[in-house]
């Protein structure tokens, strides 16, 4: 599942903790606008046991070279 946002979505965020729960783990997409701009729910920073940050890993795109593709958001490393 491949999705993104600029802002928290609560459905999202009950779907994640329902899927922890369960002992899924949550790969999510930095986002495709090349910069460090990090999407939802990728960059989710709430102060609740909905954030993100403690569930998942965060991946960005490379190119056939291996490179960071030119459109992936890269974040911080």
């Amino acid at each position: 599942l491949s999705l993104g946002s600029d802002t928290r979505s609560e459905a999202v965020a009950a779907a994640i903790t329902a899927a922890t729960s369960k002992g899924v783990y949550i790969v999510s997409s930095s986002g495709n606008t090349a910069n460090t701009d990090v999407t939802y729910p990728a960059n989710d920073a709430s102060n609740d046991t909905t954030t993100l940050g403690q569930y998942s890993v965060s991946v960005g795109s490379v190119d056939a070279s291996d490179k960071k593709s030119s459109f992936s958001t890269y974040g911080v490393t």
